[in-house]
C-alpha cells in the first residue's frame, strides 16, 4: 500500500500537473470505485469543475474543486494516479478516467480494486470516518518531540510498531516505513511504548522524520505497484536497510535479519541491533 512518502510524491505531482485545470468528464469503468455519490451523480457533479488545489491527509489525496466540492481518493493497496498529456488508451486496471478540457487525462488504475473515491462538499469531510479519525501528520510543525513523547506516554502498553501503524495515533505510516524507522533507531518493534527511555524516544522521533523526508526526496518506494504521476518508479527501495531482507546479513552487525508478525503485519528486524529488553 502506498504510504505517506508515496502519497506525498503523487500529491506534489498532481499539484504541478492538474491545478487550475477543468475536468470535462469522468469515465467510470468500474462503478464500485466510487463510494459517494452514486456513479451517475458523481459523473454529473464532477464535470465542469476546476481543480483549485491538491492536498494530502495521511494516505488520502484531497482535490479541492470549484463550488466547494472535494474529490477524496484513497489508493489502498495498488491504486495509481497516472497523468497523460494527451489521450491515452486505458489499461485493464483503469477504473476511472478523468478528462480535462485541455485534452490531457488522469487515470486511476487499481489492479486489486480496493481503492476508493468520494465526491463530497468540503464541509462534509468530517463525515468520512477514516479521514476524520486520523492522528497528527508526522512532518507537521505541531507534531514536535513533546507531542510524540506524550503520545507514547498515553499509549505506554502498546507495542511500538503497532502504535506507529495506528492511523489514529500518527497519520500516514505503513509497514515498510515503520520497519525502516525502528531499525534505524535500533528499537525492537515489539517493545512497549512505555519502556522507551527519553534518549530512545528522541532518537526515534528524529529517525521517523528524517526517514520520511529521505523517502519523499527519493520519490517513494516501488517494491510492487507504486508509480508516481508520470508512471515512474521511486528509488527508496534501493536504500531499504531491513524491510524484505529476511535471512540477509544486518548492515550494521551481520546478524541475519529475522521476520515476525506484529499487529498482523510481517515485521523485519535485527535480533542483535534491535534486541528486546524487558523494562
Amino acid at each position: 500500500m502506498p504510504e505517506l512518502p508515496e502519497v506525498e510524491t503523487i500529491k506534489r505531482g498532481l499539484q504541478r500537473l492538474v491545478t487550475g485545470k477543468i475536468i470535462s468528464e469522468a469515465h467510470l469503468f468500474d462503478k464500485r470505485a466510487v463510494l459517494s455519490p452514486e456513479p451517475a451523480l458523481f459523473k454529473r457533479r464532477i464535470s465542469g469543475r476546476r481543480v483549485l488545489s491538491v492536498e494530502r491527509r495521511g494516505k488520502y489525496i484531497l482535490m479541492k474543486l470549484t463550488d466547494d466540492k472535494l474529490l477524496v481518493i484513497h489508493l489502498r493497496m495498488t491504486g495509481q494516479l497516472i497523468y497523460f498529456p494527451n489521450n491515452m488508451r486505458p489499461e485493464k486496471s483503469t477504473r476511472v478516467l478523468f478528462k480535462f478540457i485541455t485534452s490531457d487525462e488522469l487515470h486511476f488504475n487499481d489492479l486489486r480494486r480496493f481503492g476508493t473515491l468520494w465526491l463530497i462538499n468540503s464541509a462534509d469531510k468530517s463525515l468520512l470516518k477514516g479521514l476524520s479519525s486520523l492522528g497528527p501528520e508526522p512532518l507537521s510543525a505541531k507534531f514536535n518531540l513533546s507531542a510524540f513523547t506524550q503520545l507514547l506516554k498515553n499509549k505506554k502498553q502498546r507495542k511500538i510498531k503497532a502504535l506507529l501503524l495506528d492511523q489514529a495515533c500518527i497519520a500516514g505510516l505503513g509497514n515498510i516505513y515503520t520497519d525502516e524507522i525502528l531499525y534505524r533507531a535500533a528499537i525492537h518493534p515489539a517493545c512497549r511504548a512505555g519502556s522507551l527511555t527519553t534518549k530512545e524516544i528522541g532518537e526515534l522521533y528524529e529517525t521517523l522524520r528524517t526517514t520520511l523526508l529521505e523517502a519523499i526526496e527519493l520519490g517513494g518506494t516501488s517494491t510492487k505497484d507504486y508509480l508516481n504521476t508520470w508512471g515512474e518508479t521511486g528509488y527508496f527501495q534501493f536504500y531499504l536497510q531491513v524491510y524484505g531482507r529476511r535471512n540477509q546479513p544486518c548492515l550494521r552487525c551481520s546478524t541475519p535479519i529475522e521476520r515476525t508478525v506484529i499487529a498482523g503485519r510481517g515485521t523485519y528486524f535485527c535480533p542483535s541491533c534491535q534486541r528486546y529488553y524487558v523494562k
